[in-house]
C-alpha cells in the first residue's frame, strides 16, 4: 500500500524490478490504484486509496501513520501496516477466512493491540465485522 502521490514513482520502479500483469476489474474493491507485478516469480500486489465494498458499503482504508512500524532495508525506510489493520480488513473481502483465521490464531497466542482493533469496532463497518472483532478483543482478555 502506499500513498496516492508515490503512484508513479513506484509504477516506475516495480516496472523496472519486474513485469507489470494486465489490469483486471474486480468488484468487490473500489480502489483507485491497483496493479500486479511480478517480480522473481512473486506476486506483489499495489494499492493506493484502498477500498472495500462490503455489506452495501464503501469502507475505505485511511491508514494511521503513528500505528506503523518500520524497517530499514538497503537504506530505505519501510513503513508496515500493522496486523491488526489486515485482520479487520481481511474480515471485510471476501473469500479471505483462512487468512483471517491465520491472524487471529497468532493474535490468541501472542497477543495484539487492543487500540487497534478497537479503533476498527467504532468505524462505519459491517455489523458482522465489528462483533467478530469485539469477540476477539473479549478472548483476548
Amino acid at each position: 500500500m502506499l500513498s496516492l502521490e508515490h503512484i508513479e514513482l513506484a509504477d516506475k520502479v516495480l516496472q523496472e524490478l519486474g513485469r507489470k500483469q494486465a489490469p483486471y476489474h474486480q468488484g468487490d474493491y473500489a480502489t483507485r490504484y491497483f496493479a500486479e507485478f511480478v517480480i522473481d516469480g512473486v506476486d506483489v500486489d499495489v494499492m493506493a486509496g484502498f477500498s472495500i465494498v462490503t455489506g452495501g458499503k464503501v469502507v475505505e482504508y485511511v491508514p494511521n501513520p503513528e500505528t506503523f512500524e518500520t524497517l530499514t532495508l538497503e537504506g530505505a525506510t519501510i513503513y508496515m501496516c500493522p496486523l491488526e489493520d489486515w485482520y479487520a480488513l481481511y474480515l471485510l473481502m471476501p473469500h479471505r477466512q483462512e487468512r483471517v483465521a491465520t491472524i487471529k490464531g497468532y493474535f490468541l497466542e501472542n497477543g495484539a493491540n487492543e487500540t487497534y482493533l478497537k479503533a476498527w469496532v467504532d468505524r462505519d463497518i459491517p455489523l458482522a465485522v465489528s462483533t467478530e472483532i469485539r469477540t476477539l478483543l473479549v478472548e483476548l482478555s
